[in-house]
């Protein structure tokens, strides 16, 4: 997970501002940044997610904030923009997620659409997603 969340490094200066990250990331940079600098360093993002996977531990209150689902996962992988329209247009069809053929079908076009890393990072979020999405309807 710390390697994805690298992934927003757009500048490759190993630091994550705000400015990289999906909005509703940013205030992870204020979370996290214990230096002040504005930015999350290697250090910090740990820290991040050993706090983030401790709590996990615990028991959780039923998830109540919703998710953006695959629109969501769309907008975090930061594509440019024509790549970005394309693959929005793919996961919001209506039914898209109601049978295996279509979430099939869907994989498949954004397979063809997006380059090998961006694929890679979009199935990994897709599935956390999606995952996330059925423990909400059997809580």
């Amino acid at each position: 997970m710390i390697e994805r969340f690298l992934s927003f490094d757009a500048n490759a200066d190993h630091r994550i501002s705000r400015e990289e990250l999906p909005e509703r990331m940013q205030a992870l940079v204020a979370r996290g940044d214990k230096n002040g600098d504005a930015a999350l360093e290697l250090d910090e993002i740990r820290s991040l997610f050993i706090a983030a996977s401790s709590r996990r531990t615990r028991p959780q209150p039923p998830h109540t904030e919703s998710s953006d689902g695959l629109p969501g996962v769309i907008q975090d992988l930061k594509l440019p923009a024509e790549k970005h329209a394309l693959a929005l247009a793919i996961v919001s069809r209506p039914n898209v997620l109601r049978t295996a053929d279509l979430t099939k079908q869907a994989y498949a076009e954004m397979r063809a659409l997006l380059d090998d890393e961006e694929y890679e990072n979009f199935a990994a979020a897709a599935a956390r997603a999606l995952k996330e999405r059925v423990v909400a309807i059997i809580d």
